[in-house]
């Protein structure tokens, strides 16, 4: 972590809100694969560099329940990274997080290799703008088929207009996408397709399930919960819900749930945190910082 960039990042806040920092206490959103060591660094910039009245820390699989409106589940965030936590009445099952490093990334990096071949290196989408157009072309083509053998034979190339982006002359102005706009998103479920050897994503939900409590397996099931930009793709939920019962008994059922606003969960979870009346009995001062910190190195947070 650069502790320079963070602690520069709450002074911009500070700024454009034009608060006093010692007068407002503040809750922090961490995701799941933050090491406790580095939370100790993020409060003490909090309460002492940026002057923080108190300050509060949650993972954020538990901040994405709270926007859900339910304390069981498992948390499915796609982002850069794969995170998949199962949570049993707001607290984390610990042995059974999946935690792991492909995700987006792997998805824009299998649709930038097929567009650079088809506009003849015209772009690489290297360059930030060009990451943009990438980003872009991602969103508004890419989407997950219910039946990726099915939807080989009968799709159809789909023209995505660069006009917004004004090309410069000679560039192309338009893009024609084939089978790459859902063969990208297909090595979420099949990861050799992006030449990984490692499990898809039905089978990692299904093994965080069996590593939970064997009690609330079949709540967790029926209660997935997607969150992350990645999880905006059409089609994900029911593509994972469908992988998920073809692995699990017939009288198992499994429900995978979805939001328009999943790709901020986390953040309206905190909103919901921070405005409980309690959330003030949760925050640490400067004062007690070090009696917090040494309690934190004994303590599953």
């Amino acid at each position: 972590m650069d502790q320079e960039v963070v602690k520069a990042c709450m002074q911009k806040v500070i700024k454009d809100l034009s608060v006093n920092p010692s007068q407002y206490k503040i809750l922090l959103s961490i995701p799941q694969n933050i090491p406790i060591a580095l939370i100790g660094q993020l409060l003490t910039l909090a309460l002492k560099d940026a002057g923080f009245q108190g300050a509060a820390i949650t993972r954020q699989p538990s901040l994405i329940l709270y926007a859900y409106d339910v304390t069981t589940g498992v948390v499915v965030d796609i982002g850069d990274r794969l995170n998949i936590v199962p949570v049993i009445d707001g607290y984390v099952v610990e042995s059974a997080i999946c935690s792991i490093p492909y995700g987006a990334t792997q998805v824009r990096e299998a649709l930038r290799t097929t567009l650079c071949s088809n506009n003849k290196g015209l772009y690489s989408f290297q360059s930030p703008i060009e990451k943009l157009i990438l980003r872009y072309v991602l969103e508004q083509t890419s989407y997950v088929p219910e039946d990726y053998s099915q939807e080989e034979k009968t799709s159809k190339e789909v023209n995505v207009s660069l006009d917004k982006f004004d090309p410069t002359p000679g560039m192309p102005t338009k893009f024609s996408i084939d089978n790459s706009r859902f063969l990208c998103t297909e090595g979420l479920f099949r990861p050799k397709k992006w030449g990984l050897d490692t499990k898809g994503l039905h089978q990692l939900v299904h093994e965080a399930v069996q590593m939970s409590p064997i009690d609330s397996r079949r709540t967790l099931y029926r209660n997935i919960y997607l969150a992350g930009g990645a999880s905006l793709m059409p089609g994900l939920a029911e593509k994972l819900e469908q992988e998920l019962a073809a692995i699990v008994p017939n009288s198992i059922h499994t429900q995978v749930h979805i939001s328009p606003w999943r790709y901020n969960a986390a953040y309206l979870g905190a909103q919901i945190v921070a405005s409980a009346s309690t959330f003030s009995d949760s925050c640490v001062s400067l004062e007690n910082l070090p009696t917090f910190l040494a309690h934190l190195q004994s303590s599953c947070f």
